[in-house]
């Protein structure tokens, strides 16, 4: 399964506590989130981090990709303190966590097109 660039922005309000799960967040709050995850998916890319479609996240990426991309938009969201610390120590590990994802999915594509 993959997700969507929207499941994303969803899912980093929700780990924001911006939005509670099933509720439509403000349309200003996803925006900042999308227009922040066209940026980071950029950079993700040109680094090799996300190796995959904007709008087709595997699984595996799903999670640190919400964190990473949360830890890089919380102040924005008045997140401060200690709480701003955590979301960016999320994040912190989020990039790491991309780098495994990237990696097994690089290889994945690798072993599909020798299959042919």
């Amino acid at each position: 399964m993959s997700w969507t660039d929207d499941q994303v922005v969803e899912g980093v309000l929700e780990h924001l506590g911006v939005k509670a799960s099933g509720v439509t967040a403000a349309g200003e709050d996803t925006l900042r989130v999308t227009t922040a995850y066209t940026s980071v998916y950029a950079l993700l890319a040109k680094q090799r981090l996300a190796p995959w479609p904007i709008d087709e996240v595997p699984d595996e990426a799903f999670i640190p990709l919400t964190y990473y991309l949360a830890g890089r938009v919380a102040a924005g969201f008045g997140h401060s303190g200690q709480r701003l610390l955590e979301f960016r120590e999320d994040a912190r590990q989020g990039y790491k966590d991309l780098a495994t994802a990237a990696a097994g999915f690089r290889s994945r594509l690798r072993v599909r097109g020798s299959d042919f």
